[in-house]
């Protein structure tokens, strides 16, 4: 049967789509999807383009939240000066995704619905804390981006829903971001460990609470959350707490190494992610090598 592509003019409309037809996928920018059909990874007859839908490419600040829609670009998140004011290593990250092509066509919403566990945005976001709005003909639900990947390429989504847009809340607060990506095969390949690293301050300023997404060495982000640390001490090294956490992360053995290996990578790419944030050093680039 020969692939028939469909161009929705609604969010409703594409949603309708997804839950009428077969085993129909969704297609954004088409840098991963593309490729993967492409090869033979997914087999479909149906594409449902979010191209002419109105409203996702939004960037605004509502409710304390700054909110990105699903189709925003890598490049636009990385020259967006309201992003950076609200995570400051942002256009580094995004930045620093693939090429010039890939940045300018690949979407937000793309790769948060793609789970490769090796991409930059949802370590960044989950760090953030950030909340992925997902729509159905059912309604309207909120996942956060932290435990949206179930797997290699498997999502908490159902088959009939789409991410329309992304919330990163705002606090009140100091907030510090760090970010390390490990690239010790070649500076263009993907991460083989990564971290990001949000440092943000107790609503009285008497104290800081540190959020870290380990990604790359397993397949679903590895999320740790400590609520008081005290900053002078992370200069000199990781807490116990932390590292002994860390020990626990199991990488899978493949090409780019062995569970040992990719283990060590893990507790580095934290440790510098870690000094990045407590520089609050925007312009310190997420690509590093062993």
């Amino acid at each position: 049967m020969p692939l028939t592509f469909h161009h929705p003019t609604s969010l409703m409309a594409a949603c309708e789509l997804l839950a009428e037809l077969d085993d129909a996928h969704l297609i954004a920018g088409g840098v991963s999807l593309s490729l993967m059909v492409r090869e033979g990874f997914v087999e479909t007859d149906h594409l449902v383009g979010l191209g002419r839908v109105d409203g996702l490419g939004e960037m605004a600040r509502v409710d304390g939240a700054l909110v990105l829609g699903a189709r925003v670009t890598h490049d636009r998140l990385a020259h967006s000066e309201s992003v950076r004011e609200v995570i400051g290593c942002a256009p580094r990250v995004f930045g620093g995704i693939g090429n010039s092509r890939v940045r300018n066509a690949g979407t937000l919403g793309g790769n948060l619905a793609h789970a490769d566990p090796a991409q930059d945005p949802p370590l960044l976001l989950a760090a953030a804390r950030a909340v992925a709005e997902v729509r159905s003909v059912r309604g309207t639900r909120d996942v956060a981006v932290a435990e949206l990947a179930t797997g290699v390429f498997e999502t908490a989504l159902e088959a009939d829903e789409v991410i329309a847009r992304v919330r990163v809340p705002v606090p009140a607060t100091s907030r510090r971001f760090g970010y390390c990506k490990l690239t010790p095969n070649s500076h263009d390949d993907y991460g083989t460990a990564n971290a990001a690293v949000a440092l943000e301050s107790t609503p009285d300023g008497s104290g800081w609470s540190l959020r870290i997404v380990v990604g790359a060495v397993v397949a679903t982000p590895f999320v740790l959350d400590v609520p008081d640390v005290d900053v002078d001490s992370l200069e000199a090294g990781l807490p116990s707490a932390v590292t002994e956490a860390l020990a626990t992360i199991r990488p899978q053995h493949d090409r780019k190494g062995t569970p040992a290996y990719k283990a060590a990578l893990a507790q580095v790419a934290v440790r510098r992610a870690v000094d990045a944030a407590l520089r609050d050093d925007a312009s310190a680039g997420p690509r590093s090598s062993a």
